[in-house]
């Protein structure tokens, strides 16, 4: 039920502005199908993790990079527009492999990591670097407790690069404060 998810949201983001924070976000890619319509509820500056990705990849001077992520995230192609705008293509996993990322990411939310989990993800992954993919976004939060730490192309961690992104922001305050 995507409204009573947005009710909640929209009351928890009226709760955290009475704090008057110094910036807000969402640390689910797929929950970034809301952001417009919460970003209508309060003046606090929203940070977007699809944007946080999208300059990572840009900035790594990547034209073509692999994505993995739930099937809602893909079906509704917010990383593909938003890295077409960079003039970056989408390698998109075959409709079996969203299948099993999306199993992946069922055990990860159930406590449930199987011993193939991490393996059925490599494999997904260099299918995507066979279609040229140059690296691989990891476009859910649960990914990065299964994918390895290392792999033959840059692995781009959305919740890694998003609390970096939000640590430089706090970072940048206290230097504007002190002057």
């Amino acid at each position: 039920d995507t409204q009573g998810v947005l009710k909640i949201l929209k009351q928890k983001i009226k709760n955290i502005d009475e704090f008057n924070p110094l910036c807000l976000t969402i640390a689910c890619n797929t929950a970034h199908l809301m952001l417009d319509e919460l970003k209508t509820s309060t003046n606090t500056p929203f940070f977007s993790i699809i944007e946080e990705v999208t300059k990572n990849v840009s900035n790594a001077k990547l034209r073509k990079v692999g994505l993995l992520a739930s099937p809602v995230t893909i079906e509704s192609g917010m990383y593909q527009m938003e890295l077409q705008g960079k003039n970056i293509e989408t390698v998109l996993p075959s409709r079996k492999d969203v299948l099993i990322v999306e199993g992946v990411i069922r055990n990860v939310l159930a406590g449930k990591i199987r011993g193939t989990d991490r393996i059925e993800l490599i494999s997904v992954a260099l299918r995507q670097r066979s279609k040229g993919a140059e690296g691989i976004i990891l476009g859910c939060t649960e990914l990065p407790l299964v994918f390895p730490k290392s792999f033959p192309i840059p692995v781009f961690d959305s919740i890694e690069i998003l609390a970096r992104a939000l640590l430089q922001k706090f970072y940048e305050s206290k230097r504007g404060n002190q002057t």
